[in-house]
């Protein structure tokens, strides 16, 4: 049965209907969480939103099928749009969403100089562009951290300073949720500083895949910096990258379990506070 997922503004699902529009049990949109990594996870969650909210105010039903990551880079969205009006024309919908994907996929990652997105009527979404490279461009956006690239005639300068309130207001949320061991906000907390540690070492992987040590020693420590509090993170960061012969897809494919380290050095953090204030 080819099960399509009907989703609602939140990107939870309401249900799963099939072709012939018979209700399904529940299930997850992503059905084995351990094998997309967090950024491809960012990515099809911010996709789906934009496209929920495109679709929001017209007579139409957004199904979607389970995002595929291809060998090549690219990105699949196999969309259904199902019309509840024999009035509205389907061109217009589809040129709609065309131009607010495109538009949202250009100011989010600005540097993008071509980005393909096809919508055609059965429907796919596709976005013609390298992991790889995306994540390259969060750090840009994200992280403002002025870094030179000895192997590259460019520098990071601090265009995007004016975003470190925000990651500093992340910090001072993760040292409350520290401080309270609430887990699902510790959680989510300990993913906006993975991405972050992580925006910044992928900046630092030249198409080679080659790992250079002095870039990334510079990276964390402007990181801490920053966030001395969490000094601790980029050194083990910088274990994982300057192992010989690590590459990109080894790092990749190794998010889970930096994740897991990170979350054991929180543990501990936590057991210290929850000891120092007397918390059993």
């Amino acid at each position: 049965m080819n099960y399509f997922y009907e989703l609602d503004r939140d990107v939870s699902i309401k249900r799963i209907v099939s072709h012939s529009d018979a209700k399904g049990q529940i299930k997850p949109l992503i059905e084995d969480p351990s094998q997309v990594s967090i950024l491809e996870w960012e990515i099809i969650t911010g996709l789906i939103r934009l496209i929920t909210d495109v679709l929001h105010h017209s007579q139409w039903s957004l199904y979607f099928k389970h995002p595929m990551s291809l060998k090549n880079g690219k990105y699949i969205f196999p969309l259904l749009l199902v019309s509840h009006s024999v009035a509205e024309d389907t061109q217009t919908i589809h040129t709609s969403l065309l131009r607010h994907t495109t538009a949202w996929l250009h100011g989010r990652y600005m540097f993008i100089e071509r980005i393909q997105v096809k919508v055609v009527t059965y429907t796919e979404l596709e976005v013609n562009r390298s992991l790889q490279f995306l994540v390259k461009i969060i750090y840009y956006r994200v992280a403002g951290i002025a870094i030179e690239s000895s192997f590259r005639n460019f520098r990071i300068g601090r265009d995007s300073i004016h975003l470190l309130p925000q990651v500093h207001q992340r910090a001072e949320a993760l040292r409350q949720a520290v401080r309270t061991a609430a887990p699902e906000t510790l959680s989510a907390h300990i993913h906006f500083v993975i991405r972050l540690l992580l925006r910044a070492a992928f900046e630092l992987v030249s198409e080679k895949e080659r790992i250079f040590t002095r870039d990334v020693t510079i990276c964390t420590q402007s990181f801490c910096k920053h966030y001395p509090e969490y000094a601790t993170l980029p050194n083990m960061l910088l274990s994982y990258l300057t192992t010989p012969g690590y590459t990109l897809n080894g790092l990749l494919q190794s998010v889970t379990e930096f994740e897991n380290l990170l979350l054991t050095e929180y543990s501990k953090i936590i057991n210290d506070e929850n000891h120092a204030t007397g918390k059993s």
